[in-house]
C-alpha cells in the first residue's frame, strides 16, 4: 500500500475526518518507488496537487479533487508518468494501482523533501503559465519537466535516472 506524506493544508482541503498519523507509525509501503510527500497548491490555472517521491524525486501533478476521487488521480498521474518515460506495462499497474486500493496518509517527516516539493511547486507554476491551460496532456509534459530537474546530494541527480536504477533489476517489490 502506497504511504502519502501530506500537508496539513492538504489534509484539510481533503476533508479528512481523522488527524494524520506519524510516518512511522505506518505499515511499510509495499511498492518499489515508496513513500511520496503531497501538497496542494493554489495556481492561476485552478487547485492542483504537487507530489514528489521519496526514493526517485520523481514529481507528479494533478487536479486537486476529493477523496475518494484524490486516490484516483494521483494513482492516474503515477500510471502516466511511469508509462511515458517508457517503463513496462506490468510495472505501471504494480505501482498505480495499489492507491486505488489501500493507501495511507502520513503526516510528512522528511522536511528536505518537503523544501524540494516546494521547489518543484515553483517548476510547476513557470511550466503551466508556459502552458497556458491545465489538461491531462500539459500536466503530462510537466511531469516530465520535473523528471529532468536535478536534485543535489543524491546518488542519482536526475529522478528519471533514479527510476530507471530502481527498476533495472526487473524486478518488482
Amino acid at each position: 500500500m502506497p504511504t502519502i506524506m501530506c500537508t496539513k493544508n492538504l489534509w484539510q482541503w481533503l476533508g479528512a475526518p481523522s488527524p494524520l498519523v506519524l510516518r512511522e507509525q505506518c505499515d511499510l509501503d509495499d511498492t518499489k518507488l515508496g513513500p511520496w510527500c503531497a501538497k496542494g497548491a493554489a495556481f492561476p490555472e485552478g487547485d492542483l496537487v504537487v507530489a514528489v517521491n521519496e526514493v526517485t524525486y520523481l514529481g507528479v501533478v494533478f487536479r486537486l479533487v476529493p477523496l475518494p476521487d484524490f486516490l484516483s488521480e494521483f494513482g492516474h498521474a503515477v500510471g502516466t508518468l511511469l508509462q511515458a518515460l517508457g517503463f513496462p506495462d506490468e510495472l505501471v499497474r504494480a505501482e498505480a494501482e495499489p492507491f486505488l486500493v489501500r493507501t495511507v496518509f502520513a503526516k510528512n517527516s522528511n522536511r528536505s523533501l518537503l523544501g524540494t516539493l516546494n521547489d518543484l511547486c515553483i517548476h510547476v507554476d513557470a511550466a503551466l503559465e508556459e502552458e497556458g491551460r491545465i489538461d491531462r496532456d500539459a500536466l503530462l509534459r510537466t511531469q516530465l519537466h520535473l523528471s529532468e530537474i536535478p536534485h543535489v546530494n543524491r546518488d542519482s541527480a536526475f529522478p528519471r535516472e533514479a527510476a530507471e536504477l530502481l527498476f533495472s533489476d526487473g524486478a518488482h517489490a
